[in-house]
C-alpha cells in the first residue's frame, strides 16, 4: 500500500510512461519506461552531450536543446525524475540518539543549521535511515547546493518537462539492486567517473563519489580506501565488515563506459572480490538498453522508481529538512505596525536634546582616545596593505583560492596544509597532513561539493614515521567573474 506522503508527490493518474534523467557535467543519460503487459518495458534509452559552448549553467538554453534531442530520438513521456552525481553533493552520516520519527527530524534540522558554513550558500538538506524511540541509529545527511537544484530546474523548464523528484541517481540504483541482492556494494561507472553505493533494502548507508579516472589502478586504489569506510554489516573484498560475516555480500557493477573482460578482470584481481555485471533483469524491467556493453541502469532505475509511484529515499525537490513556515501577519497588521513605529520613531527624534548628543559626542572621544595606541600600531600596517594593493589589479584570484581552500578545511586542526602553489593558468597543487584518511577525504568532498574547484586529484603518500598520514591534491580553480 502506498503511503500518504508517496500519494500527495506521486499522485496516480493515467500516465504509463516516465523518464529517468541522470545529469552530468557534460552529458545526460535518458531513458524512458512504459507499463507493459509483462511488466515494465524500456523503451528508449539514450545518451545526450551537450552542445558546444552549453553547459548546466544556462539552463534553460541546455533544455531546449534537449528538447529538441528528446523529440528527434521518439522520447514522448514528459514525467520526469531526475538523478544527480554524488559529486555534486554533501555527505555526512549523523548520529541519532533514540526519538520517535518527529522528534529525530527536529534533531537533524538543528545539526544541519548548526553545522552550516555560510560560505557555501543555500544548500537543501534530505536524509536517509529510520529512528528508534529505544535505540541509538545513524543517518546519512545529503545536502545540494541551490544553484545546482536551480540549474536542474531550468534544465527541465526548458525541455518542457515535469520534474517528480530530484534525488542522488546512485542511490536510486543502489536501492533498485538491493531488491535482487542482499546488501550489495553498487559500483557506478560513467565517461564522469565512478561512484560507490551500499544500500540495506531501501535504505543507502553509504555514498561516495571516486574521481574522474574509471581506470583500473587509480579507481582500484579508491574503492580500497572506500571499502574500508563502510558501515557495518557490508562485505569487503575479503567477504568481511567490521569483523562480521556476510553471506552473499558481492560487488555489482552498472558499467557506462564499456569495460572489456580483462578490465574487469583487473578489478577482481586487485578488489580481491566478485564482481558481478548489472543487467536490465536485474532492476526488473526489460527492452532496450545502450550499446557497446553498456546498460544506461542509473537512468533505468530512475524511470522505473517514477513509474512505481514510490518516493525515493532522498528528494531535494521536496526535503523534510526544511526551515520552519514564517509566521504570516496580515497585511493590515504590518501596516498598522509599521505606522505605530513610524509615529514612535518621530516623537523620540522630537524629543532628543543638544545635551543627549553632546555626551554621545563626548563618549565617542572617548572612545578614540583608549583606541589611539591601537591606531598607531596599525597605521603603517595599513600603510603597506594600500602599497601591496597596487601589485595587483583587478580580481585577486589567488587570495580568493585560498579563502576557498580555507572554508574546507576542517576547524578541529586535524588536517593542515604544508605547501601550496597555483600558477597562472589556475592550475594548482597544495599539500599537508591529516592524522587519517576520512578527514582528507572530507576536505576534498567539501572542494567537490561547491563550483570554484574542478579536475581535483588526491594522492596519499602513506604513514611515515610519525602518526598520520601525508597527501597532496592537484585541481584547476575556477574564479568568480
Amino acid at each position: 500500500m502506498r503511503s500518504k506522503e508517496s500519494k500527495k508527490l506521486f499522485p496516480t493518474d493515467r500516465s504509463k510512461k516516465a523518464l529517468g534523467i541522470s545529469v552530468g557535467e557534460r552529458s545526460l543519460l535518458v531513458a524512458q519506461v512504459a507499463t507493459g503487459a509483462a511488466g515494465p518495458q524500456v523503451t528508449h534509452v539514450a545518451e545526450f552531450p551537450y552542445p558546444q559552448g552549453v553547459t548546466l549553467e544556462q539552463g534553460e538554453a541546455l533544455g531546449a536543446a534537449l528538447r529538441a534531442f528528446l523529440d528527434a530520438a521518439g522520447f514522448s513521456a514528459r514525467r520526469a525524475i531526475v538523478g544527480v552525481p554524488a559529486k555534486w553533493l554533501i555527505l555526512r552520516p549523523q548520529a541519532v540518539p533514540p526519538a520517535d520519527p518527529d522528534t529525530a527530524i527536529a534533531l537533524l534540522g538543528m545539526q544541519v543549521e548548526s553545522q552550516h558554513v555560510p560560505e557555501l550558500g543555500e544548500v537543501v538538506y534530505d536524509f536517509v535511515g529510520d529512528f528508534s524511540p529505544t535505540e541509538p541509529t545513524t543517518a546519512l545527511l545529503m545536502g545540494l547546493s541551490r544553484r545546482w537544484l536551480d540549474r536542474v530546474q531550468a534544465l527541465a523548464l526548458g525541455a518542457r518537462l515535469k520534474i517528480v523528484s530530484i534525488t542522488p541517481c546512485t542511490a536510486v540504483l543502489a536501492a533498485a539492486t538491493a531488491a535482487r541482492f542482499h546488501r550489495p556494494l553498487v559500483l557506478s561507472l560513467r565517461s564522469e567517473g565512478a561512484e560507490l553505493a551500499a544500500a540495506d533494502g531501501s535504505h543507502t548507508r553509504f555514498l561516495r563519489h571516486l574521481g574522474s579516472n574509471v581506470s583500473a589502478p587509480p579507481l582500484g586504489m579508491e574503492l580500497r580506501r572506500s571499502i574500508a569506510m563502510l558501515p557495518a554489516g557490508f562485505a569487503t573484498g575479503n567477504g568481511h565488515a567490521s569483523g562480521t560475516e556476510v553471506p552473499g555480500g558481492r560487488m555489482v557493477l552498472w558499467d557506462d563506459v564499456g569495460l572489456d573482460a580483462a578490465a574487469l578482470q583487473a578489478f577482481q584481481d586487485s578488489l580481491g572480490v566478485t564482481i558481478v555485471r548489472g543487467e536490465l533483469p536485474t532492476l526488473g524491467g526489460t527492452g532496450c538498453a545502450l550499446a557497446n556493453g553498456r546498460v544506461g541502469g542509473r537512468a533505468i532505475a530512475l524511470a522505473l522508481a517514477l513509474l512505481s509511484r514510490q518516493r525515493p529515499g532522498v528528494d531535494f525537490l521536496h526535503p523534510r529538512l526544511v526551515p520552519p513556515n514564517p509566521l504570516r501577519i496580515p497585511r493590515r497588521a504590518l501596516w498598522i505596525s509599521a505606522a505605530g513605529i513610524l509615529a514612535i520613531l518621530v516623537l523620540a527624534i522630537g524629543y532628543a536634546d543638544l545635551t543627549s548628543l553632546q555626551r554621545q559626542v563626548s563618549g565617542l572621544d572617548g572612545q578614540l582616545e583608549q583606541l589611539e595606541p591601537a591606531l598607531t600600531t596599525a597605521r603603517p600596517f595599513v600603510s603597506r596593505m594600500k602599497y601591496a594593493e597596487a601589485f595587483r589589479e583587478g580580481d585577486p584570484r589567488i587570495l580568493a583560492c585560498l579563502r576557498d581552500l580555507a572554508v574546507a578545511m576542517p576547524v578541529d586542526g586535524r588536517t593542515y596544509l604544508t605547501g601550496f602553489r597555483l600558477q597562472d593558468n589556475m592550475q594548482g597543487e597544495f599539500s599537508g597532513r591529516s592524522d587519517n584518511v576520512p578527514d582528507v577525504i572530507q576536505v576534498v568532498d567539501a572542494l567537490n561539493a561547491g563550483s570554484r574547484f574542478s579536475e581535483i586529484k588526491r594522492t596519499f603518500d602513506g604513514r611515515g614515521t610519525t602518526a598520520g598520514v601525508s597527501f597532496k591534491v592537484t585541481f584547476v580553480y575556477v574564479p568568480k567573474r
